[in-house]
């Protein structure tokens, strides 16, 4: 630029002052980095317990509503065929079913199936799951949990982010959040 001055043509950043920058945002990212993904397992568990618990919502709600029992049972083909069938699977990784209980049996061979869920991923894991539940007409269900919960677990087993799952006897499912007392539970 001909005749522009000398303070006209500097604009921009001078290295020295990219290479703070730099550096500021390095600090910031190596404190922030490690509770950010503390946060991100931390909600990924809760995601996975809400899931639960919103399958046995549904299967209370549903036996209410048809005025018959309904139940959930772990099954390994719940997404994979056209009448999913319960199989004795022992943990929800493998998926679970929601079928209305026509023989009151707890088995889905026939029956109508109100939902089946995929599985919960393989790196989370669920403690003291207890399968089959049925829920009975007056929204009470067959079995509860009580003072052993399920407990859903972090890839890392960090029982600060473990959440789990309560079933009363009057059949309301209550989830309760990280509180360490799965110290002993996840590891």
């Amino acid at each position: 630029m001909p005749g522009a001055t000398r303070r006209q043509r500097e604009q921009g950043f001078t290295l020295i002052e990219l290479m703070i920058v730099v550096v500021i945002l390095a600090i910031l990212l190596a404190v922030a980095g490690p509770s950010f993904f503390d946060s991100l397992t931390r909600n990924q568990v809760r995601t996975q317990a809400s899931l639960v618990v919103s399958s046995l919502n549904l299967a209370r709600s549903k036996a209410v509503e048809r005025n018959h029992p309904v139940s959930i049972c772990t099954s390994t083909y719940s997404t994979a065929q056209a009448n999913p069938i319960c199989d004795g699977a022992l943990t929800l990784n493998d998926g679970w079913v929601i079928f209305l209980d026509a023989a009151e049996d707890g088995v889905s061979a026939a029956d109508e199936v109100v939902k089946a869920i995929e599985g919960l991923p393989d790196d989370f894991t669920i403690k003291n799951a207890v399968f089959p539940i049925t829920f009975y007409p007056d929204g009470s269900a067959s079995t509860s949990t009580g003072a052993n919960p399920m407990y859903f677990c972090p890839p890392d087993n960090d029982a600060q982010k473990t959440w789990s799952v309560v079933l009363e006897a009057t059949g309301r499912p209550q989830m309760v959040g990280p509180d360490g007392n799965a110290a002993n539970v996840c590891s």
